[in-house]
């Protein structure tokens, strides 16, 4: 029997039937048929199209997409369709054309005015996304439609404003409530906005949806480790790594999992031996020489840094400079480009200088550096400034107004590209540690001499950053062996601090008991070890009516269970944890100051000294107790005591240290001389001006020799 012929028409309606029900290949069999039998068959050659592009082959569906539009000029989704298949070709610029004709033909048409979004996105023309985007918005009346919201949630938190972003979230959530995608980029933007319980909530009903998200399964082990529950954190990686054994991210986050704040020593032990195994078992994924996708490297390293590694206060050289090696390793993959030698440029009249930092505002790494930037001699060097943070305020046009020429972006190739055409000759990175984004950059070559300041005091392990600016009164003798860079020792501290800026303080209350002793400690939680919390119940043993005051962070749960341990402490001493210890919030700079003020002894951290903190307590003639450790990141407050000529200040053991506070503490004209010698020479540490001559006759110096 011969096989019944089916009308085309109904053979069409048939293969529509199976698209929608997801039969792809058999859509797709249905319509080749079609179109064997009628070529110019359109909605044949524009459904084609569309399975192509769901199969993932742009090519074949570009070809079928350009037909159908040839055929039918005036069909505006056919348009749209072409743009959005060369859209996945990286064809940006003729996708945008798509758009527009698509828009020109239908000027209603929501979705594509969304995508004319994603490519203006992708152009880097952020004014031209968020106008297409709300106009998709506009047009979408029954409010149906969740792509342009989300997008638009994307764009606002990118650029920081997680109020706008986090709203546009919820608005896709509400029309698409299994929106895994906005559920996540919800609860980053609220993880950024402070809200970390309401960040957990949505990335749990993220996973819950779809319990094979490693994406929310790696979000969730990032926010546990902020509150805490770092053992979550590796729960979550590792599951996550069962799922994709060689997600480059789960593997990077997992390696870089650390306690924020450290319930004992033996803690501290375990999670460098944690360190130290995952680093091995990434230098031996490396070493097989596997083929990495660019965004898969950029994904993992720009998820995290080793940062609270630093914080261990034993010897780190080694692993730092394991993780270094690594880095490089991983961006040559990405960058090969910018791993070779680039040639000095000895024929220019003006030397150009880049400085480079996530925190070009109100920050102490402005604090710090910022004098380098404006104050270099404009007559002999020009200035490049790469803001690659969000923030910006009064210290970031004050930046701007004293540079030759100022860069804010945060997108790394376009940092990348910005800096190859400024065709530096040295670039400064002021801080690498903190920003993921900064560690990807200063693995890289792009400037014939890369140098690094102590924003981060610890080696950066990078063959790629030639020189290390530290101060010399904060190093020893045999500091040069925990760098892998040749240490370049400027003036005393390295800095050229201006003077804090004070307001009237009288108008901020502290609760200061009377005949109290009140011993501040002005670090951060986390830089506080618990090898060293007896000293607060040695101190108290010899002077009951010490007090001791701690500023807290913007994080409550760091800050709770910071408390949790010295509560724990005092129940060991049987003590009343509120009779001595007083936990103050995170507060206002002038309320911080105020803190101070209201002191009597500022008690440095060990093996994580203070600078900034310190600084600003000398201004306020605060006396300062430290003991320095062997590593230039517990000597900083030792620097500026030599400087001072307070080395009755300086301890060489825990008992020293202990001793010196009751001494303080009990003895009033002991204090009051040590305050006096602070009054006549605090300003030796202010303004100096010698260490921007000292970088000046060094930038001269590698013109000459390079």
């Amino acid at each position: 029997m011969n096989e019944k012929k089916i009308p085309l028409d109904q053979s069409f309606k048939i293969a529509v039937d199976f698209h929608t029900k997801g039969k792809i290949i058999d859509a797709k069999n249905i319509y080749e048929k079609i179109l064997k039998i009628k070529p110019d068959h359109f909605l044949a050659l524009s459904n084609l199209g569309i399975v192509f592009s769901q199969l993932r082959e742009f090519n074949k569906a570009v070809e079928l997409f350009n037909k159908t539009v040839k055929i039918n000029p005036e069909y505006a989704e056919g348009f749209n369709n072409l743009g959005n298949a060369l859209f996945e070709l990286s064809e940006f610029d003729k996708s945008l054309d798509c758009y527009k004709k698509a828009v020109k033909l239908n000027p209603n048409f929501s979705d594509a005015f969304n995508n004319l979004g994603n490519v203006y996105k992708k152009k880097e023309y952020l004014n031209k996304a968020i106008e297409s985007y709300e106009f998709a918005i506009s047009l979408d009346i029954e409010k149906s439609k969740d792509k342009p919201y989300y997008n638009l949630g994307n764009i606002y938190r990118e650029l920081g404003d997680y109020d706008k972003s986090i709203n546009l979230y919820k608005k896709a959530i509400n029309i698409n409530p299994n929106s895994i995608s906005a559920l996540i980029n919800l609860s980053i933007s609220l993880n950024k906005n402070g809200n970390l319980k309401e960040a957990i909530n949505y990335c749990e009903r993220a996973a819950e949806k779809d319990p094979k998200n490693v994406r929310a399964l790696n979000n969730l082990g990032e926010y546990n480790q902020e509150i805490g529950n770092e053992d979550f954190s590796i729960t979550y990686y590792k599951k996550a790594l069962e799922l994709e054994p060689e997600n480059l991210r789960s593997k990077w986050l997992l390696m870089n999992t650390f306690p924020i704040i450290y319930k004992n020593f033996e803690q501290i032990d375990y999670f460098k031996k944690h360190f130290e195994k995952n680093l091995r078992s990434f230098e031996d994924l490396i070493s097989k020489n596997n083929i990495f996708e660019k965004k898969q490297v950029l994904n993992a390293l720009s998820s995290s840094t080793n940062f609270y590694l630093h914080y261990h206060g034993d010897d780190i050289t080694s692993l730092q400079k394991r993780y270094g090696t690594l880095l490089h390793k991983l961006t040559k993959y990405v960058y090969p480009q910018f791993h070779k030698k680039i040639a000095f440029n000895k024929s220019s009249k003006f030397k150009k200088v880049g400085f480079i930092s996530s925190f070009f505002c109100e920050h102490v790494i402005s604090k710090l550096f910022k004098n380098w930037i404006i104050k270099l001699n404009k007559n002999k060097f020009r200035t490049f400034v790469y803001q690659v943070g969000m923030e910006n305020d009064y210290i970031t046009d004050l930046i701007k107004e004293n540079c030759y020429n100022f860069f804010h972006k945060t997108n790394i190739n376009v940092v990348i590209n910005k800096i190859i055409s400024d065709q530096l000759d040295i670039l400064i990175f002021l801080d690498i540690g903190m920003d993921p984004r900064m560690q990807i950059l200063g693995s890289l070559k792009l400037a014939p001499i890369q140098c690094c300041a102590y924003g981060v005091p610890v080696t950066t392990g990078f063959e790629n950053i030639d020189y290390f600016f530290t101060g010399e009164s904060m190093e020893i003798d045999t500091s040069q062996k925990h760098y892998s860079e040749k240490l370049i020792k400027l003036p005393a501290l390295g800095v050229d601090y201006d003077y804090p800026k004070k307001k009237e303080l009288n108008d901020l209350n502290y609760n200061k008991e009377k005949n109290k002793i009140i011993f501040l400690n002005l670090q951060s939680n986390f830089k506080l070890l618990p090898q060293h919390d007896h000293i607060y119940f040695e101190i108290l043993k010899k002077n009951p009516k010490s007090q001791f005051w701690f500023v807290g962070t913007k994080n409550e749960f760091i800050a709770s269970k910071f408390k949790e341990r010295i509560t724990i402490m005092c129940k060991k001493n049987s003590l009343l944890l509120n009779d001595f210890f007083v936990f103050y919030p995170q507060t206002s700079y002038q309320n911080y100051l105020k803190l101070i003020s209201n002191s009597d002894v500022i008690l440095d951290s060990l093996d994580w000294s203070g600078l900034n903190t310190s600084l600003e307590a000398i201004s306020l003639e605060k006396p300062i107790i430290t003991l320095p450790s062997n590593f230039m990141r517990g000597r900083h407050t030792y620097g500026i005591l030599k400087i001072l000529k307070l080395d009755e200040l300086i301890c060489n053991s825990k008992k020293e240290y202990v001793d010196l506070a009751v001494k303080l503490s009990k003895n009033p004209s002991f204090r009051d001389n040590v305050i006096k010698k602070i009054k006549i020479n605090k300003n030796l540490v202010f303004g100096n001006y010698k260490v921007i001559k000292y970088l000046e006759n060094f930038f001269e110096s590698l013109s000459k020799s390079n």
